[in-house]
């Protein structure tokens, strides 16, 4: 059986990080990446789990080159990507390892999600296009009834993910140009295109808390997921479907950039997509405060 690694990237995420590591099995290696450089984060994680490693980059990678960081610190393990508010344990762990240990044409793999109010999230779809992602929104984000069938799929939600590492290397890991959003499901595309396979596997569950973390952000999040909208789309997407998305993004953000108090924020937004259209989502662009 091949070794298991575990990522985890944590924004501030502070007691809900303490819970995840505590969940975790023993004698599973683990590397945090604390892309906020949180005050007292580094006590706090050794007093839960002493055998952590914890890097601390000194400023905001984003999730994908955070994790991309992290994953080569775990050396040749195979990487367990696994948000800081989803909690993992020893059993689904084992389910997911086993389901990889026993087809070497899976190149990722990734359980059931339950939220706190136990219904089951969306973690896994067809790949982003106009028209799947408009399915989407229609069906909601969650289901009340657990899936039960193993199944490929096109993609995988990152916030907890086994891949097989020979996959990972052989494509790169994540794509550093998505700040945060859509970065697993280009991985999954890219995964797909090197010849493996994208399992999803419904006997395994991992309880996640969906925007915990996430939640203090904002406005912030409009911007990165929008930015990597954009970027998944011209990246893999055909005219008509980028011709479509820019329609969608021009009724969403031009009404808001003519009246309320957070128009500036909009119109900095608007400029970004709609005008320049950049092809990395930085960290650090200036993003006006609502």
């Amino acid at each position: 059986m091949a070794a298991t690694g575990v990522v985890i990237v944590s924004w501030q995420a502070g007691a809900m990080l303490c819970d995840a590591l505590e969940a975790l099995p023993d004698g599973v290696p683990v590397v945090v990446v604390d892309n906020a450089g949180e005050t007292g984060l580094a006590e706090r994680v050794q007093a839960v789990r002493p055998d952590v490693r914890l890097l601390v980059p000194g400023r905001n990678l984003g999730f994908g080159q955070a994790c991309n960081l992290g994953a080569a610190a775990l050396g040749e393990a195979d990487v367990l990507l696994l948000n800081p508010d989803a909690r993992l344990d020893g059993a689904a762990l084992e389910t997911l390892r086993a389901a990889l240990d026993a087809d070497p044409g899976i190149a990722a793999v990734g359980p059931a999600v339950r939220g706190p109010d136990g219904m089951w999230e969306r973690t896994w779809g067809e790949d982003p296009g106009f028209r799947a992602e408009w399915a989407e929104r229609r069906q909601g984000r969650t289901v009340a009834e657990r899936p039960h069938e193993a199944r490929d799929v096109a993609w995988l939600s990152g916030c907890c993910l086994l891949v097989r590492r020979g996959a990972w290397d052989a494509v790169g890991g994540f794509d550093p140009g998505y700040f945060l959003y859509y970065e697993d499901a280009d991985l999954c595309r890219r995964l797909r295109a090197w010849g493996g396979r994208i399992c999803f596997l419904p006997r395994a569950v991992v309880c996640h808390a969906r925007g915990a973390v996430t939640g203090s952000l904002g406005h912030r999040l409009a911007w990165y997921r929008r930015q990597g909208q954009v970027r998944y789309y011209r990246r893999f997407n055909g005219r008509a479907d980028r011709f479509l998305l820019g329609l969608r993004l021009a009724a969403v953000i031009l009404p808001r950039c003519l009246a309320g108090r957070d128009r500036a924020f909009w119109r900095a937004l608007g400029r970004r997509l709609l005008l320049a259209q950049p092809d990395v989502a930085e960290a650090d662009a200036p993003i006006p405060r609502p």
